[in-house]
């Protein structure tokens, strides 16, 4: 593929029918809109998240005063 000044541009080859599909997207069918390797990291998230709170609870956000 090439831009409109003739360079040729790159892409991640997932984006593609290069690489074969993703074997839980063939699946899962359009069912599930996530992955197990995204479930399985969900929690250390919600950790990190829970240890950034700020004593009022509000989590990563700066506080807007009048």
């Amino acid at each position: 593929m090439f831009d409109a000044d003739g360079l040729l541009l790159s892409m991640p080859a997932e984006w593609t029918d290069v690489v074969a599909a993703d074997p839980f997207v063939v699946v899962a069918a359009g069912r599930s809109p996530f992955h197990t390797a995204g479930l399985l990291e969900l929690p250390v998230l919600v950790t990190v998240m829970r240890a950034r709170r700020s004593p009022d609870g509000i989590i990563g956000v700066n506080r807007i005063t009048p």
